[in-house]
């Protein structure tokens, strides 16, 4: 009964993009806070 759409489709592949986009702004954000509490620490 489950039917997928071209519709449907679109918003999963939007969806997905948008995700990836947010995990890869939150992964660079804690990079930076990482380097920076490394360089804290060898200080």
């Amino acid at each position: 009964m489950l039917t997928i759409t071209v519709n449907d489709f679109t918003n999963v592949k939007f969806i997905l993009q948008y995700l990836t986009r947010c995990t890869y702004k939150l992964f660079y954000i804690f990079s930076k806070l990482f380097k920076t509490e490394i360089k804290i620490l060898d200080i």
